[in-house]
């Protein structure tokens, strides 16, 4: 595939889910003959439908076939993690792993496990009605859709429906776990985001909700899901340590817009950061040196509006600097353009020309493989029982047609 676009190997950036590693690994793995096989001779391989020994088997070393070859290098492309299934396993599996080792009420998770259970178990109660009953499910509706919904409404709804009734813990644990969880799942559905969504947001969405988190920590107003909140914190650093040090990423964040150096709290780090984005420009400036001096405008002129911008506590400033030209040498373009205070829009790149490369090259790749999975599914609703017949190049087309008509 990367070799029909003709992409060179240090250009390609490959995103995989966590699922995709166990069958990718299965399918390599059960590529290779190990060597402990040594009798493939008596070695036979039947199919369900045909009986019949496959002959003329023949095997081969197939690192031996890499080293002769030399025309073609054969390189796997640089995987990354997906973003939205690494968040999805600590709001899953980390935190249920930690509270299963709650055993006793000397852990510090004891009382969030007894909480958490007995107001789960009310909601389930309270799922299970409205998905049996239009008429249960009209009036949870009513309550739950009303944005001034009280307690008192509730638990008129619990006695109208017959279910347990919820306390007042319930109420203090659900507000706990809804003030904890919210950034989370914000940023779990920024990046999975397809419109304006690039490689950039990843790092400043993360370590965004990291400063969040410590925030909620410094505040001091949990009192049930507190060591929760510590559970979270941890496995996010965990998760994303390579992550947020990565200078593949700390360029793409640094050459949008939007971002630049504001996200970067920790003055030693920023600097870092500012140096190796001078170093990266550079590179693409001499890379670059016997091409045109003038490029066409490769973005859209139009208000680049993330899907929940407002989550950064940046994004209220207002206030405009100078602006760049494109003859000033490259490193003058760097100051100018990190000096220009964050915008959204992208269009502004077209005014630094070497740092408008090194974005389209840092954030081509997603976050997240969301938007991918979603174009497999319409794939499904295109390839039907009558369409069978359909050859790829149409199937293409077909696909290409529909998402688009659906992202307008």
């Amino acid at each position: 595939m990367f070799r029909v676009f003709g992409a060179k190997d240090d250009d390609i950036n490959a995103l995989n889910d966590t699922q995709s590693d166990n069958n990718t690994a299965t399918m390599l793995h059960s590529t290779f003959i190990p060597d402990e096989i040594d009798d493939l001779e008596n070695c036979t391989m039947r199919n369900e439908d045909e009986d019949n020994d496959f002959q003329d088997i023949s095997h081969f070393n197939i690192a031996e076939v890499f080293e002769e070859t030399e025309d073609e290098v054969y390189l796997f492309p640089k995987h990354h993690r997906c973003a939205a299934h690494t968040l999805n396993l600590i709001a899953a599996n980390d935190i249920q792993k930690a509270i299963s080792g709650a055993k006793n009420a000397v852990s510090s998770l004891w009382k969030y496990k007894q909480q958490s259970r007995t107001t789960f178990a009310k909601l389930t109660t309270l799922w299970n009605k409205q998905s049996r009953s239009s008429k249960i499910a009209d009036l949870i509706k009513i309550c739950f859709g009303n944005s001034k919904s009280k307690s008192g409404q509730l638990f008129r709804l619990c006695n109208d429906i017959d279910v347990v009734r919820f306390n007042k813990n319930d109420m203090e644990f659900l507000e706990e776990y809804t003030q904890m969880m919210e950034p989370l799942a914000i940023v779990l559905d920024l990046l999975q985001g397809e419109k304006n969504m690039f490689f950039g947001f990843l790092i400043p969405s993360i370590t965004e909700l990291i400063y969040k988190y410590e925030q909620l920590f410094n505040k001091n107003q949990l009192k049930i899901c507190l060591p929760l909140l510590e559970v979270i914190t941890k496995s996010i650093e965990k998760r994303f340590e390579k992550i947020l040090s990565d200078p593949f990423l700390t360029t793409a964040a640094i050459s949008h817009p939007y971002f630049k150096t504001v996200w970067i709290k920790n003055q030693v780090k920023k600097d870092l950061a500012i140096s190796d984005f001078k170093k990266t420009v550079l590179n693409m400036f001499n890379a670059n040196r016997n091409e045109a001096t003038t490029d066409k405008p490769v973005v859209d002129n139009s208000e680049d509006e993330a899907e929940d911008s407002s989550f950064f506590s940046w994004s209220n400033d207002k206030h405009q600097g100078t602006t760049g030209t494109s003859t000033i040498s490259v490193e003058n373009e760097v100051c100018q353009y990190l000096n220009r205070s964050p915008t959204k829009k992208l269009i502004s790149l077209n005014e630094y020309l070497n740092v408008k490369k090194v974005f389209i090259k840092h954030n081509t790749p997603l976050p997240s493989s969301g938007p991918t999975e979603r174009v497999f599914s319409v794939s499904n609703a295109i390839l039907t029982k009558r369409r069978g017949k359909m050859d790829d190049k149409t199937f293409e087309k077909a696909i290409f047609l529909k998402y688009n008509s659906m992202a307008a």
